[in-house]
């Protein structure tokens, strides 16, 4: 998506107690009882101030009540604003199992400005609180999937395969919905990192779910034909297909043409900070030597989003500081899951998550 706002987002006192709202994992200031709504709660700005026109706020998180309604604004003043002076927006708000949620306002114009928002209680009682992991803002005529515009990709030389394809969730055992156009053809010749800027699940089921968010997410919340990545990796080291890596995808605005795009479930910046596990960081080498041998791409091709959109905090610093070193790894000459004990282990993995479960090791 391009000319993404870049969120410095603001930290502020707790709300009172029966309502928490936090942005990134920072409480946002609030006043209860909005004027005129006394079940609304008037937010601070969640962002600093965009110098770049927007007409679309769109937010992802997680609610502690299904029956929340979100709210957004645009406060075209540098100062505080006077609540009853914002023209306050509806969202359309998605709600999924777990209270997982995506939401877009469209504001009536584009202009710059800050981004507010506030959740109302709905009628029934105290005001819901939220979790939002992520805030964008940016212009409708940037909200649409341009498939058809990367320049072709060069053809890389072929390598013989020697590193084994690690064990992939298919599509289909995930539970994807089929894209809503076709597909464009892509030779991969490099590779981006990213971080998903949201849950991060190591249960099996709660892994499948959130990748059902994150396809609707972007094919109904970013209007993309399909999940943006080529491969997500959950908390435990599964790997699921997002598109397959042989087609065009949607995770670098302007450098989508032949670059594989791989994610991260969770968000490995501050102040979420989740753990990037030894068993993610496998599954990872073994998927970047795969993809180095079977289509043969150059290590040094695989690189952060921030190095494409230094606007983007993804894929997050701690991941963003292992590059180097998993580029190493990537030069080196055998997958880590090349034995069959490796391969094994891999295969285990659900069932030793729910035995650890079951013992109350989660």
């Amino acid at each position: 998506m391009n000319a993404l706002a870049a969120f410095l987002l603001l930290a502020g006192s707790a709300l009172a107690a029966e309502t928490t709202v936090t942005v990134g994992g920072r409480p946002l200031s609030g006043l209860q009882g909005a004027k005129g709504d006394p079940s609304a709660y008037e937010l601070a700005p969640v962002s600093d101030w965009i110098d770049e026109p927007f007409d679309t706020v769109l937010l992802q998180g997680v609610l502690r009540d299904s029956r929340i309604i979100i709210e957004a604004a645009r406060a075209q003043t540098r100062g505080t604003p006077e609540p009853e002076r914002l023209d306050w927006v509806r969202a359309e708000t998605a709600v999924f199992p777990g209270g997982r949620f995506w939401a877009k306002a469209r504001l009536p114009n584009a202009a710059r400005g800050r981004v507010l928002m506030r959740t109302l209680a709905s009628g029934h009682g105290q005001a819901p609180g939220a979790e939002v992991f992520e805030v964008e803002a940016f212009t409708a005529a940037e909200d649409r999937e341009s498939e058809r515009s990367a320049a072709a990709s060069p053809a890389p030389v072929p390598v013989r395969c020697e590193a084994p394809k690690p064990a992939v969730v298919p599509r289909e055992d995930w539970g994807a919905k089929p894209p809503k156009e076709p597909y464009s053809p892509m030779t991969p010749v490099k590779i981006t990192q990213h971080h998903t800027a949201g849950k991060r699940p190591t249960a099996p089921e709660e892994a499948l779910a959130e990748m059902r968010f994150i396809q609707d997410f972007h094919q109904n919340g970013r209007g993309w034909i399909d999940i943006g990545y080529h491969f997500v990796i959950d908390g435990a080291g599964r790997i699921y297909q997002g598109r397959p890596e042989t087609v065009l995808g949607t995770h670098v605005a302007d450098h989508n043409g032949g670059n594989v795009g791989i994610s991260l479930m969770g968000t490995y910046h501050p102040p979420n900070n989740d753990e990037f596990s030894a068993p993610q960081r496998e599954a990872l080498i073994g998927l970047l030597l795969w993809l180095r041998d079977a289509h043969g791409i150059s290590p040094d091709t695989y690189i952060g989003h921030r190095d494409y959109n230094p606007k983007t905090s993804c894929p997050g610093d701690l991941v963003e500081a292992e590059l180097p070193a998993l580029r190493d790894s990537m030069r080196a000459a055998r997958a880590p899951f090349a034995s069959a004990a490796g391969r094994l282990e891999l295969e285990r993995l659900p069932r030793l998550i729910e035995r650890a479960r079951a013992d109350g090791g989660f």
